[in-house]
């Protein structure tokens, strides 16, 4: 089955191979090992990122995010900005590409 990849990232869709999921900590290691040599991802439209929490579930902590905004863009005003969602952490709760930048 194809799949329509964005056009900045699909010459890297060839460099993924096969992670071991069925073992965490393995997958882990070897998605660094594939990715240690490769160049600093560099968009096309520059985007600010910033750290900062939101509120968890009731009685529970605050969980820790990385926003990242395109450069420029009023995101207090009625202008539409696409999101993505993604978790990922460590076990000891650290972000797995290390921490926020910015």
């Amino acid at each position: 089955m194809s799949y329509a990849f964005d056009p900045e990232l699909a010459h890297w869709v060839p460099m993924i191979t096969d992670l071991p999921f069925s073992d965490m900590a393995a997958a882990r290691g070897a998605g660094k090992a594939m990715t240690a040599n490769l160049p600093m991802y560099e968009p096309d439209r520059p985007v600010d990122v910033r750290a900062a929490v939101v509120p968890g579930p009731e009685d529970t902590a605050q969980v820790p995010v990385r926003i990242y905004t395109p450069v420029g863009a009023e995101v207090h005003t009625a202008e539409h900005i696409a999101a993505a969602v993604q978790v990922h952490q460590e076990p000891d709760g650290t972000a797995v590409d290390g921490p926020a930048a910015g």
